[in-house]
Order: C-alpha cells, then structure tokens, then sequence
C-alpha cells in the first residue's frame, strides 16, 4: 500500500470520526451532545475535513495536534462518554502514523536516491577526465582500452571487424576481498 492509499484510509478515518462525533449531537442527551460539540469544535478549530485537502506532512502536523487536544483529561472524559468515538479516534491516530511513517520512508528513500545519482555521476565524470577512481578499502575503477580484433557475428558466423573501445574496468580493493572471502 502506498502513501496515497494510506492517505486516502487516514481521510476515511478522520470523515468517519466527525460524523461518528456529529450523530451525538443529535441524540436527546444534553451530557452526550455537549461533548460532542466540544470535540468537534476541536477538530473545526484546525480545519475540520479541508484537513484531508492538504499536503501529506501539513495534515499529519494537524492531526498531531488534534490528537494532542483529544489526549487531554477533559477530552479524555468526553470521548468516553460516546461510544465507540474512542475507536475511531483510535484508527485516526493509527492512519495518521501509517502515513508518518511511510512518508519519513519515501523522504529517505528519496534522498539516499540523490547521493548515490551524485555519486555515480562523480564517478563518471571522474572516470571521463582522470581515467582512474580509487575507493581506499572498496576498490579501483579503470578506464582501459580493448584493441581493435576481427570477430564473428553469432547470428551468420560471419567475419566482423570490431573497433577500438574503452572500457571500464574494477577492481576490489583489499578490504572488500577480505570481506567477500570471510
């Protein structure tokens, strides 16, 4: 399941607990409806479902501090005055976290991507200008050049000529043997 779809289950939890909260509100028990409107002022007063309209890390923020607000002793009360609010808080906390998670996830992944583009990039460029790259502990890369030979097309058996060429040879550096061979 990716980010979006984890997403789109944290905004399924958070609809289902406002309307789970707003179905108090109507019931003919003063103690149950003012708890209910108290917490749902709560969740107004950061945004209410245009929560589920922004960014990923801006709507986790949010719900970080609505859970913050629902985790006071007061709210605490309240939300054990209405049943089965404490679960569907419960799941809102829990998507909201998938989706912490799985977004801190997809940011590292993303930035372990661009150091190794950066450094595979470096490499080439240095294998371009300088013709050698030493990794002390890792290895050798080498620029070498193959001659020029005459060999066969595998397809016809036929006789080609196959040009000059560079190449790019490796190899492992002490550390790395010892490593592999351990």
């Amino acid at each position: 399941v990716g980010l979006e779809e984890k997403d789109e289950m944290r905004d399924a939890a958070l609809k289902t607990l406002i309307v789970g909260v707003k179905g108090y509100t109507a019931l003919p028990f003063p103690e149950k409806q003012s708890a209910a409107q108290v917490l749902l002022e709560v969740i107004e007063r950061h945004g209410g479902l245009s929560i589920v309209n922004l960014p990923y890390k801006e709507e986790s923020g949010i719900l970080d501090s609505v859970e913050h607000e629902f985790s006071s002793a007061e709210n605490a009360a309240r939300i054990k005055l209405l049943d089965g609010v404490g679960e569907l808080s419960s799941a809102l906390w829990a998507a909201n976290a998938a989706v912490k998670t799985l977004n801190l996830q997809n940011t590292q992944s993303k930035a372990a991507d661009g150091v190794i583009a950066a450094f595979l990039r470096e490499l080439q460029e240095g294998l371009v200008t300088d013709k050698r790259i030493q990794l002390p502990g890792f290895g050798t890369f080498e620029v070498k050049t193959r001659s020029a030979r005459t060999g066969r097309n595998p397809h016809t058996g036929e006789q080609i000529e196959i040009p000059e060429r560079a190449t790019v040879a490796f190899r492992a550096g002490k550390a790395l043997r010892d490593a592999v061979n351990n």
